[in-house]
């Protein structure tokens, strides 16, 4: 239920109940628009226990400044029962309605009206977080978030591996058209973010992993061509570019720093950031050199026989080019006091693709993998 929806619900609510009060009870002041009666005790003196005056302040809720009173009994029950044949309810609902006409005190009346309504509103609440505890995206969706989520850590222009990474697979989803996503100011695009969250949290960790296992002096994969490789199992669509190899090795060169684990994504983003205070040349200058290093020390990707393609274009799936569009857009994250804060603005866009020449993909139609499992088995 979105929170507009929410609100709707919660004015009908209080509505029902003050029209009903005034339905009810036509010897009482009509009650102020928008105003909830509530109880004013009248045994107050004008003057207090303590010496100061101590009229109360008028109330948010109130709605009358009259003192407690009778009401014409035979009148109200008689509207009472007109009401009950008018509205259907729950035999427990029309005992408990009975018991308020059957109170002539006209404040315990007020008071228990106004006890009813935030009760419906407590167990309107309850339910939103219920309904949004209960939400699960479809496996449709599921598989669509995993293709975008891979691809996303994949794409050589990626702004910042800890950021706003959800926000991006969202808004490139829906200018994709992809369907089943929530409303953006409903409780359950919330939970559709923590969703995204973790399994970007999953997809982050086996990159890792594989780049780790591609140390190994036995491993296949300590290639930067066949660790590329082997990590686009996952994103079949992303092409093979340079500016991918040099990310990679951005990677990978971090790796051999031996970063804490909860602080490698925040790391790399601070060299990002720290580069991108450069100029555009000295940004591809530096990835540029990293990835050299990479070859000297773990072999020339031209001995794979694998080649690089065209970078994402024209000619590449519409939701390829989106995403790409975001990865551009995404702020970082900084971490404080042991949780991620998103910083309030980018520091540019830089495209570490363009040493490719362009955004691009390779066109390729096989769908990624969708399960987690690791990249080696």
């Amino acid at each position: 239920m979105s929170s507009a929806k929410a609100l709707l619900a919660k004015g009908r609510a209080a509505a029902a109940a003050r029209a009903l009060q005034a339905e009810s009870d036509p010897l009482s002041t009509p009650l102020t628009p928008l105003a909830t009666p509530v109880f004013h005790p009248s045994s107050f003196s004008e003057q207090g226990d303590d010496g100061f005056e101590s009229s109360p302040a008028p109330s948010i809720f109130s709605v009358r400044s009259g003192t407690s009173a009778s009401t014409n009994m035979p009148q109200l029950k008689s509207a009472a029962e007109r009401a009950l044949k008018r509205i259907k309810v729950s035999n427990e609902t029309a005992a408990e309605f009975r018991r308020w006409s059957e109170t002539a005190n006209r404040d315990e009346r007020d008071a228990m009206t106004t006890l009813w309504v935030l009760n419906t509103n407590e167990k309107l609440d309850k339910f939103m977080v219920a309904k949004t505890e209960d939400y699960k995206p479809s496996d449709a969706l599921v598989k669509i978030i995993r293709k975008y989520g891979w691809a996303l850590v994949l794409l050589s222009n990626i702004h910042y591996y800890a950021g706003t990474l959800e926000d991006a697979i969202i808004a490139a989803m829906r200018e994709s058209d992809v369907k089943e996503l929530p409303e953006e100011d409903s409780l359950e695009h919330s939970e559709l973010v923590k969703f995204i969250g973790g399994e970007l949290t999953t997809i982050k960790y086996i990159t890792k992993k594989a780049v780790i296992d591609s140390l190994e002096k036995k491993s296949d994969i300590r290639n930067i061509a066949k660790l590329t490789e082997a990590l686009l199992h996952h994103a079949k669509q992303v092409p093979v570019t340079f500016g991918l190899y040099m990310r990679i090795a951005f990677m990978r060169h971090h790796v051999l720093q031996n970063h804490p684990n909860k602080s490698f994504w925040y790391k790399l983003d601070d060299d990002l950031q720290d580069l991108r205070k450069e100029t555009p040349e000295d940004f591809i200058a530096a990835l540029r050199y990293v990835y050299d290093e990479d070859v000297k020390q773990f072999g020339d990707p031209q001995v794979t026989g694998i080649t690089t393609g065209d970078p994402i274009g024209e000619k590449s799936p519409k939701w390829l080019r989106n995403l790409t569009r975001e990865a551009a857009r995404i702020v970082r994250a900084v971490k404080k006091q042991g949780k991620r804060k998103r910083a309030a603005e980018s520091d540019g866009e830089i495209d570490e693709g363009t040493a490719d020449g362009a955004d691009g993909g390779s066109g390729r139609d096989e769908q990624p993998e969708s399960d987690n499992q690791s990249l080696l088995d």
